[in-house]
């Protein structure tokens, strides 16, 4: 599943038992992330999964820079068995606030 991420924003808003998951480079984080977003890194999705991601049906929230690797990440967590995968796109689209 997509949304934009004047969806996302209206969500993350609220409190709720979802993880916001970063797929970009840690130097791309630190720049700046959405808060309360974790990191991991697009291309160590699949290998080493943080101990937030235990739980395969917990809702995440996918976003990367532009939505290239936002996609191709929330496609590894499908393969690996999550079932509420939801890809925000890009942090370009992002009106909100940024936490450094």
């Amino acid at each position: 599943m997509r949304i934009s991420m004047v969806e996302a924003k209206k969500i993350f808003a609220t409190e709720g038992d979802y993880i916001i998951m970063d797929v970009r480079t840690s130097p791309e984080y630190q720049d700046g992330h959405i808060p309360g977003a974790i990191n991991v890194v697009n291309g160590t999705v699949q290998d080493d999964m943080p101990d937030e991601l235990k739980d395969k049906n917990r809702t995440i929230y996918v976003y990367c820079r532009s939505g290239h690797r936002s996609k191709l990440a929330a496609a590894k967590l499908v393969e690996e068995g999550y079932t509420n995968i939801i890809d925000c796109g890009g942090i370009l689209d992002w009106t909100g606030e940024i936490e450094k």
